[in-house]
C-alpha cells in the first residue's frame, strides 16, 4: 500500500503486534529535520489497548482522559520510526522474538532510546535484549564502521556497564585520531554528557605519558649517567628502531646495548601501559549523596577501587570515572 504526499508515494506497512488487537497505532516516519523534513514511511501497528495503557504513564494519560485518542480505535504518532516503536510494542506484547537481531541497525537503537524518553518507557525493561543485540552487532569487532563511537551512547543510556567499559577502553587505547561520539541519526538532541568524552581523551593522554615514561626511562638514565663509549650509538639505534616499531626483529648483538635488555624493556613498557586503564565505570560515575566526600577521598582507598561496581577495575578507572560524572549544581560547582 502507499499514500500520496507532496514528495511522491510513501510506503505503508501493516504490522500485527499481537493477535486479538483492538487498537491501531499509525506511525508517520519522517526523514530530515525542521523545514527539510519529509514523510518517508507510514505504518499501522495493531496492538491491544490495555497492554498499551499499562506500558507507560504517557499512554495511561492519553487513553484514560479527555484526549480525542481515548475514544478512537486509531491513534496517530508523529516523528517516530516504525522500527523503534515496533520493538517497544512487541516487547510489551511479548512478541519481540519475531524481530531478529540482524534486522536492527545502530540507528534503530538510537531511535529506541528517543522513543523511551518521549513515551516514558523504562529502558531497563529492554536491557537484556539490548545486551544480546550488542554482542551480535559487535561480533565482528567494535571498530568496524565506527561502531565503538556510535555505541557509547546506547550503552550509557541502557546502563550496560560491561559494554560501556569495553568501548571507552578501546577508544582510549586504539582510536588513532580525535576521540568523539558519532550520531547515526538526524536528531541532534541525543548525545552523551560532554565530560564523558573529555575523560576518555584525558585517559588517552595519560596512557601516552606512561608509555613515553617507560620507553625512555633507561635512555634518559643512560644519557645522564652513562660512561661507556657505545652509549651514543645505542641511543641512536634505539630511537631509530623505536620509530620503525621493529623491536620484534631485534637480535642479540644487533647494536651495542650498554648492559640493558632493550627488547625486554620495550615489552615491559607495553605491559605497564596496557594494564593501566580499564575503561570508564558507570557505577563510579553515578552521583551519590556523598559526592563531595567521595571527590576528596578518591585517593584514600586502601584496597579495592571497584567495590560495589559491576565491573572489575583499578584506581585509574575509578578516578577518570569519578571526574566524568555530572557535578552538583550550586556552590560554584556546576
Amino acid at each position: 500500500m502507499a499514500s500520496v504526499t507532496s514528495d511522491g508515494w510513501v510506503p505503508h506497512d501493516d504490522i500485527v503486534i499481537s493477535p486479538g488487537s483492538d487498537l491501531t497505532i499509525r506511525i508517520n516516519e519522517y526523514s530530515g529535520e525542521g523545514t527539510r523534513k519529509s514523510l518517508e514511511r507510514m505504518a499501522s501497528l495493531h496492538v491491544k489497548r490495555d497492554t498499551l495503557i499499562n506500558s507507560s504513564r504517557y499512554f495511561q494519560t492519553m487513553m484514560g482522559s479527555r484526549w480525542a485518542e481515548s475514544r478512537n480505535d486509531t491513534i496517530v504518532l508523529e516523528d517516530d520510526t516504525v522500527k523503534s516503536l515496533e520493538i517497544w510494542l512487541r516487547h510489551f506484547h511479548g512478541t519481540l522474538d519475531v524481530v531478529t537481531l540482524d534486522e536492527i541497525s545502530v540507528a534503530d537503537i538510537w531511535h529506541v532510546i528517543l522513543a523511551s524518553d518521549k513515551y516514558h518507557f523504562d529502558r531497563y525493561d529492554l536491557l537484556e535484549w539490548f545486551i544480546r543485540w550488542y554482542h551480535n552487532a559487535t561480533a565482528a569487532g567494535i571498530h568496524r564502521d565506527n561502531l565503538a563511537n556510535k555505541l557509547i551512547l546506547p550503552c550509557y543510556a541502557f546502563d550496560y556497564a560491561r559494554g560501556f567499559q569495553d568501548l571507552t577502553k578501546s577508544l582510549a587505547y586504539e582510536e588513532k585520531g580525535l576521540i568523539m561520539e558519532i550520531n547515526p541519526i538526524d536528531n541532534v538532541r541525543l548525545h552523551l554528557p560532554p565530560r564523558i568524552i573529555q575523560q576518555v581523551i584525558a585517559a588517552k593522554g595519560r596512557l601516552r605519558n606512561i608509555l613515553t615514561r617507560e620507553l625512555f626511562a633507561k635512555i634518559n638514565f643512560l644519557i645522564e649517567t652513562g660512561s661507556c663509549s657505545c652509549k651514543d650509538e645505542t641511543v641512536f639505534n634505539y630511537l631509530r628502531e623505536l620509530g620503525k616499531s621493529r623491536f620484534s626483529h631485534w637480535r642479540s648483538g644487533h647494536f651495542p646495548c650498554c648492559g640493558v635488555e632493550w627488547k625486554r624493556r620495550v615489552g615491559k613498557a607495553i605491559e605497564v601501559t596496557a594494564e593501566y586503564f580499564d575503561g570508564l565505570c558507570l557505577d563510579c560515575m553515578k552521583i551519590t549523596v556523598k559526592a563531595d566526600k567521595e571527590y576528596w577521598d578518591h585517593a584514600s582507598y586502601s584496597e579495592r577501587y571497584d567495590e560495589n561496581c559491576r565491573i572489575t577495575h583499578g584506581e585509574p578507572t575509578h578516578y577518570f570515572s569519578l571526574m566524568a560524572r555530572r557535578d552538583k549544581r550550586g556552590l560554584v560547582a556546576d
